[in-house]
This record gives structure tokens, C-alpha cells and sequence, in this order.
């Protein structure tokens, strides 16, 4: 899954990306322009759970370790270690990507924001 996190109240999206990038990796980001919103709908914990993501394109620092592709990089979130490791994009159809839908639209990113929708439960009561 990519780097995220949730919203603080009142906090803008592109605001939260920029916060959660700092916490997970340490670093400035330049959130560009918006990709994607997703709602996903799916069980989790036996509960059905409604999960709205905002996708965004941004620039790491031009100094950023994170722009070596060529190795793993590591990251804390939570005090929990993270393992962050670019792919080609050519592979993600074959990767456990989460949200699924990335692994074929990074390779055509779209003009304007497109609004992707994933149901794999009945949201209705």
C-alpha cells in the first residue's frame, strides 16, 4: 500500500498528505494536483467500513534518498517500521497493491480527477 493516514479535524487533504509524509518519511513533499478519489466499501473486522482516499501526485525534495529506485528505503509510522520499495510500473498488475485499482491506472494517469468506486459489500442496510 502507498504512504497514508488519516485526516486531523478541519485539515485539508492535500495538508494531511504533506503532514503524513513528514511523520512516514521524514521528508518535505510538493503536493502537485489531485489524481483520484476512491470510496471503498468492504468488510473489515466483520463490520462493513466505508473508506474515502484522496490520491494525489506530489514531488519529493530533488535531494530525497527516496528518489534512488534502485533500493529499499526504510520509514516509522506509529513507531512501527515500514519497508518502502519502488516497483515498475509494468509489475503492479502482478503485485498485492491495496487499493487495487492503482495497479493499472498508474499507467495512464488521468487529465482531470477521476472518482473510482470499489463495492464488495451490499452498503445498503
Amino acid at each position: 500500500m502507498l504512504p497514508g493516514g488519516r485526516l486531523l479535524p478541519l485539515e485539508l487533504t492535500a495538508d494531511a498528505l504533506v503532514r503524513t509524509m513528514r511523520w512516514e518519511i521524514g521528508h518535505e513533499v510538493t503536493v502537485q494536483r489531485l489524481l483520484w478519489v476512491m470510496e471503498y466499501v468492504t468488510p473489515m473486522g466483520g463490520r462493513p467500513v466505508h473508506e474515502i482516499g484522496f490520491y494525489y501526485a506530489i514531488d519529493l525534495p530533488e535531494n530525497s534518498p527516496f528518489l534512488d529506485l534502485t533500493r529499499d528505503h526504510t520509514a516509522v509510522e506509529r513507531g512501527h517500521d515500514l519497508l518502502l520499495r519502488w516497483f515498475p510500473v509494468e509489475s503492479l498488475p502482478d503485485l498485492p497493491l491495496f487499493p487495487d485499482f492503482l495497479r493499472t491506472a498508474v499507467r495512464q494517469v488521468p487529465d482531470a480527477p477521476q472518482h473510482i468506486v470499489r463495492v464488495n459489500i451490499d452498503p445498503r442496510p
